[in-house]
């Protein structure tokens, strides 16, 4: 034998390697979780007043006193809002599969999470169905406890009315569940390489005509939601350079993932920034919001030079309500009356193989990284 020492190494490198992959094949599969905000079971008045009751008595998202909260909830939103809402719901409503997109893009996301990584996958939701109780319950009769389960918000950007009450929604429940497994919560993402790959892609097609500006929305949320220094710079981006500084208020601050989140896109589009516009839509009641507002500047961009737009959502990780009808059609709308000529929608990540890649990354890398 004239190499034997090299025959010796390498067959004891083939039992080390053999022997090594038993040991991954012996781990657990994590069990992943997508977790999104939800859409009533139907557009009846009666299962839309039920969401809406439902949604709007989190205090994360109408902060005030209990009471108050109570009285303006049942004593004039759902009373007042639940038939014109019921109208909107109507229009989104998918017949074939007798269900709202958000629900069955969020089902699909799954489905496809699943096929890419090889471990199970489920769909949850903050309010409506199918609710983390129910979800937490099949995981129980359904997955050993030695599996580490995968909690993955479909909330890029850290708000307490989005992704913060969606996380501790899933934490209380799954203490009162009685769940065993090891639970690995996906931190915000507003910036991952992947999560911004995945929005240039979807957005990249869309810009092959001549356009005047991209206009990204994002979901508004009330300016007291953010912190006290914050609330100074609405409407302009004094914010953005402030909170850089601070990884505390880095780590939380919406509006600032926002900015970053526009910032990146743009670079991976090769855009100036003087071409892409920030804004906030989904307004409700009397007090100030992010600024400026979407519906505000569908009236003022025609005026201003940019009578063709293209506008993306980066935001909602899921076609809904908010998408299809406050930007699709009602944004459309007023826009074109405004003097626009152009107004093109890009439809949000969905289920689309680049987010569904994106979301399997991220997973893998939290379990890898978390042990």
């Amino acid at each position: 034998m004239l190499f034997p020492s090299v025959e010796v190494c390498t067959s004891e490198y083939v039992h080390r390697s053999f022997m090594d992959s038993m040991e991954i094949d012996k781990k657990p599969k994590p069990v992943f979780v997508v977790m999104n905000l939800g859409s009533p079971d139907s557009a009846s008045v009666e299962d839309v007043r039920r969401y809406l009751t439902e949604f709007l008595m989190d205090g994360r998202v109408i902060s005030i006193p209990r009471p108050f909260r109570w009285l303006l909830v049942h004593g004039y939103i759902t009373r007042f809002r639940t038939p014109r809402s019921a109208k909107k719901y109507i229009r989104i409503w998918n017949h074939e599969k007798q269900s709202f997109p958000l629900i069955t893009h969020a089902e699909q996301l799954a489905h496809k999470l699943s096929l890419r990584t090889g471990a199970p996958a489920y769909s949850a939701m903050r309010y409506g169905q199918p609710s983390v109780k129910v979800v937490l319950k099949r995981i129980l009769d359904e997955q050993p406890e030695q599996s580490p389960v995968v909690l993955l918000p479909l909330y890029p950007h850290y708000a307490q009315s989005s992704y913060e009450t969606a996380v501790e929604h899933f934490r209380r429940q799954a203490r009162k569940s009685g769940l065993t497994h090891r639970l690995h919560v996906l931190p915000p993402y507003y910036n991952d390489s992947g999560y911004i790959a995945s929005l240039a892609a979807s957005i990249r097609p869309y810009l092959s005509e001549p356009f005047d500006k991209l206009v990204l929305s994002y979901h508004g949320i009330p300016l007291r939601h953010l912190a006290p220094a914050c609330r100074l710079y609405n409407g302009n981006d004094a914010c953005h350079g402030l909170c850089a500084e601070d990884p505390v208020c880095c780590s939380t601050c919406y509006r600032f993932h926002c900015f970053r989140t526009t910032e990146l896109v743009a670079v991976s589009l090769g855009l100036d920034l003087n071409r892409v516009e920030m804004c906030f839509q989904s307004r409700m009641g009397h007090v100030e919001w992010l600024k400026p507002y979407f519906s505000e500047r569908m009236k003022e961009l025609p005026a201003e030079g940019a009578k063709r737009i293209v506008v993306a959502a980066p935001g909602f990780t899921a076609d809904c309500l908010e998408t299809l009808e406050e930007i699709q059609e009602e944004g459309q709308s007023v826009f074109m009356q405004s003097g626009g000529h152009s107004f093109t929608y890009v439809p949000c990540l969905n289920d689309s193989d680049t987010f569904v890649s994106c979301l399997a990354s991220l997973g893998n890398a939290l379990v890898e990284s978390e042990g």
